[in-house]
């Protein structure tokens, strides 16, 4: 019984949700570790924004076209969402200037464990859109891009799949209600319900899977590149 009652705690201590305190400063640890449903706190004195960004590469770099203000005062409070899957990194780095190239104020959150993960997730940070008024690829903040009409392109950041949920006869991807219609999946992660991926004129099409796919382009690369080095 007493053996049982342990396990039993021990279950209900890994996923509950809790607390996770992040010291926002100078030279500060760099990697961290979350559960679904838990609070990061972003703990701080004086002026240092949170920004999160979609992609490694953009964390590495201190910058990125998705760099997008989670607070602006201390403690900075971010819910690590219910569908986000086990294995998932959440990036962040500080949005003054400076502060994350030359202090290294940045934090990578690998998150595992908590209830939920298993029903897809759209990551709304990645979404991405070109053409119109913006004449370079630019973060789409409502994920709502148009696919092929009017002049727009919708896509999703590197490491991405793209995939849209509502659609009008001009190849739109969010509704006359302004829906949110651009889902972009972690390539390898689950597709949500509903989400499908676009036909080659912008319109609706099928997921074949119900995970999104893994480029190969990746690996090819690096396969030649270890054959030419040989």
């Amino acid at each position: 019984m007493l053996l049982l009652l342990t396990i039993t705690a021990a279950l209900l201590h890994s996923t509950a949700a809790a607390d996770v305190i992040i010291n926002w400063q100078k030279d500060m640890t760099t990697t961290a570790a979350a559960q679904r449903g838990d609070t990061l706190n972003f703990v701080w004195s004086g002026t240092r924004p949170v920004g999160q960004v979609a992609t490694k590469a953009e964390f590495d770099a201190c910058s990125g076209l998705s760099k997008d203000r989670t607070g602006l005062n201390s403690p900075s409070k971010v819910v690590v969402k219910s569908e986000t899957p086990d294995g998932s990194i959440l990036y962040f780095i500080g949005t003054r200037s400076g502060d994350c190239a030359d202090k290294g104020i940045k934090v990578a959150v690998t998150i595992n464990g908590g209830a939920g993960g298993t029903a897809g997730q759209c990551f709304p940070l990645a979404c991405r859109t070109i053409g119109g008024q913006n004449t370079v690829l630019a973060l789409d903040y409502q994920c709502c891009s148009v696919a092929d009409a009017h002049g727009y392109k919708a896509s999703c950041a590197d490491g991405y799949t793209y995939y849209q949920w509502a659609f009008n006869d001009e190849g739109d991807a969010c509704n006359s209600n302004g829906m949110t219609g651009t889902c972009c999946v972690v390539d390898g992660g689950t597709v949500p319900a509903g989400a499908k991926l676009p036909s080659s004129g912008g319109g609706s099409g099928t997921a074949s899977s119900s995970t999104a796919p893994v480029p190969l382009a990746l690996p090819l690369l690096a396969a030649v590149a270890a054959a030419f080095w040989l």
